[in-house]
């Protein structure tokens, strides 16, 4: 009798035990762990429609493909091994708390070959010159010159106004401010031409406004001189001031219309599951614009990139939304040399499906908050890093 009792006591508690947990209320499950359920945000696309974008509210914890085969695998040369999924510190705890960190390839679950070919396949290049179709449409020298022309005039203007305060009684003749568009002209077209030749497969905004900034500068002050037009002391003051209003005008342009062209480009494009649940993606780097966008972050900062650059959204507190309502955690990295972990509490590094190669090597996109930064960090990642995946429903 006491044996029986027993054996019935031990498959009522393996019963229980091994019961399959109900998903708590507000959340969804992959591969046994629970995530709270995405908080839609609405994005309005400019055609009258809106959008909504889902992220998964945690740092991914998967430990196998969404099929359930072996996470990816394949050498690497040097930097993170392929196939592991790393806790921070190798503490399972941190993995519960902050997600788990991977290799670029092991978060895509494909190799740089695959993953580079499928990135040229998205890639629209209709007349072949190796130039995505987005920067072809800007750098069209009938759209470079209508942009300059407009924003040169504006500059021009407001330089005459500057001026003119600048030297009462003695104001300018009229001539001054077209000599002065003429050469505002010239510059921003010579800017446009130069910074974006350098780049095939993206719009460097940054660059743009620095060497708009300067040319603008030098030119007025080399034509104030020139010309005689004033000693005043206040020229230097003038000449910073319309440069700067005349390269944030021209780059925010440029960036709303590189965006509208992306946008055209991004609706051919496949998402790349990666390791992400069923009906999830890892974002691209456009797909992470939008959401940075939808969070309030303006087009001119979405379009900006560079670990320098650590104010993209400061002013609409962007990452205070990611983290507040969206769940983004600064759950450190781990650096190719030596797998060194870091930045546990301080930072978070952010896996995109947009990757290529340049005279630098293989790189990747992606997105960085930390708490000593007010906005989020946008720049190419080479290193074989162990970084978090974030995964977006749109």
């Amino acid at each position: 009798m006491k044996k029986s009792v027993l054996i019935l006591a031990a498959i009522a508690l393996c019963l229980s035990a091994c019961k399959k947990k109900e998903v708590p209320e507000g959340h969804m499950e992959h591969q046994g762990v629970f995530y709270p359920n995405p908080v839609p945000v609405p994005f309005d696309s400019g055609d009258g429609k809106i959008t909504y974008i889902e992220v998964l509210g945690a740092n991914l914890q998967a430990n196998a493909t969404p099929s359930g085969g072996a996470l990816y695998s394949g050498k690497t040369e040097g930097g993170v091994s392929n196939g592991i999924r790393y806790c921070y510190n190798n503490l399972d705890r941190n993995c519960d708390k902050y997600g788990s960190l991977y290799s670029m390839e092991t978060a895509l679950n494909a190799n740089w070959g695959t993953l580079l070919k499928n990135a040229e396949a998205n890639m629209n290049d209709k007349n072949n010159n190796g130039v995505w179709d987005f920067i072809d449409e800007i750098s069209n020298p009938s759209y470079i010159n209508d942009l300059s022309l407009s924003k040169s005039a504006a500059a021009a203007k407001e330089f005459m106004t500057l001026l003119t305060e600048a030297t009462k009684p003695n104001t300018p003749a009229p001539s001054v401010q077209g000599v002065m568009q003429e050469a505002i002209n010239r510059v921003i077209a010579e800017a446009l031409q130069e910074v974006l030749a350098e780049n095939d497969t993206y719009v460097d905004v940054t660059r743009i406004q620095e060497v708009i900034n300067r040319k603008v500068e030098s030119v007025i002050i080399y034509s104030a001189i020139e010309y005689d037009w004033s000693t005043n002391k206040q020229l230097d003051a003038i000449a910073t001031k319309v440069a700067t209003s005349v390269a944030n005008a021209v780059s925010a342009q440029i960036a709303n219309e590189a965006l509208a062209q992306m946008k055209k480009e991004a609706a051919s494009s496949n998402n790349v599951q990666g390791l992400c649940p069923d009906g999830f993606h890892v974002p691209s780097d456009f797909d992470w614009m939008i959401f940075e966008m939808a969070l309030g972050m303006p087009a001119i900062d979405a379009m900006q990139s560079g670990i320098e650059v650590t104010n993209r959204g400061a002013k609409d507190k962007v990452v205070e939304k990611m983290v507040s309502t969206h769940g983004f955690a600064y759950g450190g990295y781990m650096t190719a040399e030596n797998e060194l972990f870091t930045s546990n509490n301080e930072a978070g590094v952010f896996i995109s499906s947009s990757v290529g190669v340049d005279e630098n090597g293989y790189y990747m996109w992606v997105r960085q908050i930390a708490k000593k930064y007010t906005g989020v960090v946008r720049y190419k990642h080479y290193e074989l890093s162990g970084l978090s995946i974030r995964c977006f429903k749109n």
